[in-house]
């Protein structure tokens, strides 16, 4: 490879062969020193306490309202960043965990400075943890945030958040006492409502016994056009028999008046049957006279029944009348309050608790969103450690060993052929 030292040419001839012969020729570094490599991440990857990855993603959370219901954010991304760069974290989180403060793990806090994004919140902060234990880990981060938010409160009195809160809770109970009231409204229309039903069925009870009123008027003409009939038909008879006294009362009186100058009969016959016929006459003219009474008492009944015939019809009238005047105006007008009454109950009212119930929930809701970190999701943990790396480890391990394999391939097979110049006591 070297050439012929003897005859005075010592320059190297180089290629391929040459050095792939060198390679075979110290295989037992090329191959070796990548074993061993190999073998070290294995038993760095065995030996090294397995970590998991916890992570959060925070920002600066709404401490305030305005008038229009947006959000304030009083602290910046380099506030938060500042805090858990200082580890002001620890003591509350080591005694919350039980465990001391200089096993609690650092928290790394890295977000990217955009100018005046990081003023209002408009960038996240990313916390991340390393632990053994991924549940230790997501409790670390959970507690580290609540220390955050302990820290902001421990000033109470001209704190922001702690301002907002209150004036948020009394404004709920601002609420909360209007819809009390409001619920006193709401028992006072119902009993309302209730007496205007009673009023509408006491109404319905007059109208009821005014139209019984009416029916009984009716039923009382019905019983006097009957009566009307009979004594109808009565003096139809008496008037015929009226009629037939009258006749024979004439005709009596004819016979017996007339016929007074005949001399056709005997004197004592004549007399006779004078005296008989004026008895009869005078019975007819009884008879007459007692039909006549008879007659007219008939028909002074008549009359009278006429009357009381023509005074229901305008007692019917007047009560119609009445109720038409007094009982469905007086039903009208209960229609028309209790429709009112309803209606105020209905929509008013209704809505106006809706509307307690809807500022009563934005408050709580404000009150739940005041913090003076918010959580931008939940915290995820790494399902798998994410230290050590074995397959990484053994790779970076296995690639430095054959490095240094070929490198010491290289140097020892150029050490070993100059072994006579390198510990030769006479200097070349």
């Amino acid at each position: 490879m070297y050439g012929d030292s003897a005859g005075g040419d010592s320059a190297p001839e180089i290629n391929l062969a040459s050095l792939l012969n060198i390679l075979w020729r110290r295989r037992i570094f090329v191959i070796g020193l990548p074993l061993l490599g190999a073998l070290a991440g294995l038993l760095y990857g065995a030996v090294v306490t397995p970590l998991y990855e916890a992570r959060a993603i925070v920002r600066p959370g709404i401490t305030a309202f305005g008038t229009r219901g947006g959000g304030y954010r009083e602290w910046k991304l380099k506030d938060l960043s500042r805090w858990y760069g200082q580890r002001l974290y620890r003591v509350e989180v080591a005694e919350v965990m039980g465990i001391e403060i200089w096993e609690v793990p650092r928290i790394q806090a890295d977000f990217v400075m955009r100018g005046l994004q990081t003023t209002e919140g408009g960038n996240v902060l990313t916390l991340s943890i390393l632990d053994p234990d991924p549940e230790r880990a997501h409790r670390i981060l959970d507690t580290s945030i609540t220390a955050f938010h302990n820290y902001v409160l421990t000033d109470s009195t001209s704190n922001a958040l702690v301002l907002s809160e209150r004036g948020l809770l009394i404004g709920i109970a601002d609420s909360e006492r209007e819809k009390l009231v409001l619920e006193n409204d709401v028992r006072r229309v119902g009993l309302d409502i209730e007496m205007a039903l009673r009023d509408s069925v006491q109404i319905d009870r007059r109208k009821a016994v005014a139209r019984t009123g009416i029916d009984k008027v009716r039923a009382a003409q019905d019983r006097i056009r009957a009566d009307i009939a009979t004594y109808e038909l009565r003096v139809q008879r008496l008037q015929a028999r009226v009629n037939e006294v009258d006749a024979a009362v004439e005709l009596t009186h004819g016979r017996l008046f007339d016929d007074q100058d005949s001399t056709d009969m005997d004197t004592s016959i004549k007399a006779g049957v004078q005296m008989t016929e004026s008895e009869a006459y005078r019975g007819l003219l009884t008879a007459q006279v007692d039909l006549g009474e008879r007659l007219q008492l008939v028909l002074r009944e008549l009359e009278v029944l006429r009357l009381n015939l023509a005074e229901g019809g305008l007692e019917i009238e007047r009560l119609a009348l009445d109720s038409d005047l007094n009982i469905d105006s007086r039903r009208r007008e209960a229609g028309r309050k209790l429709a009112e009454l309803r209606l105020k109950r209905d929509s008013g009212i209704d809505l106006e608790r809706e509307s307690l119930e809807l500022q009563i929930a934005e408050r709580r809701v404000q009150i739940a969103a005041l913090s003076p970190i918010e959580r931008v999701g939940p915290i995820i943990s790494s399902p798998r450690p994410v230290r050590p790396r074995k397959s990484r480890a053994i790779s970076i391990l296995a690639f430095v060993g054959l490095l240094g394999g070929l490198g010491m391939a290289f140097v020892w097979e150029y050490g070993w052929n100059h072994r006579h110049e390198i510990f030769s006591r006479e200097p070349v």
